[in-house]
């Protein structure tokens, strides 16, 4: 589901920009404070406490019984020198919908000033 209120985020201008900040050499700004990168990274258990039917397997007859390893929510946060910040967040998950991307979206933009432009989740 697509809301059009909700800026959808432009994958590949994303790759190529962290690309080029990675690329870029030192020698080709003036400003030091341009260099500086920023990264930050968390991570947090969103193993379900209780037992779940799991997606995945055609032929399960049950829930899940037990769990086998914790599943996590990531993410890396990249600033380059003042620029704006980009994250990426990652999910042990086949998917995520719209509601749950839209909702962290708008915790994160107004926790941390981030538009919904420069997150990219991935499942």
């Amino acid at each position: 589901m697509h809301h059009a209120d909700v800026t959808t985020v432009n994958r590949r201008g994303f790759l190529a920009v962290v690309g080029a900040a990675v690329t870029t050499g030192p020698g080709l700004r003036a400003d030091r404070a341009d260099q500086v990168w920023h990264a930050g990274v968390a991570r947090i258990d969103i193993t379900p406490a209780q037992s779940i039917w799991m997606a995945g397997f055609a032929l399960r007859k049950q829930p899940a019984q037990g769990t086998a390893m914790p599943l996590y929510a990531k993410a890396l946060a990249l600033q380059a020198g003042r620029g704006p910040a980009a994250v990426l967040v990652t999910v042990d998950l086949l998917g995520l919908t719209a509601a749950i991307t839209d909702r962290v979206a708008t915790i994160v933009r107004r926790r941390h000033g981030i538009p919904r432009a420069r997150l990219l989740f991935n499942a």
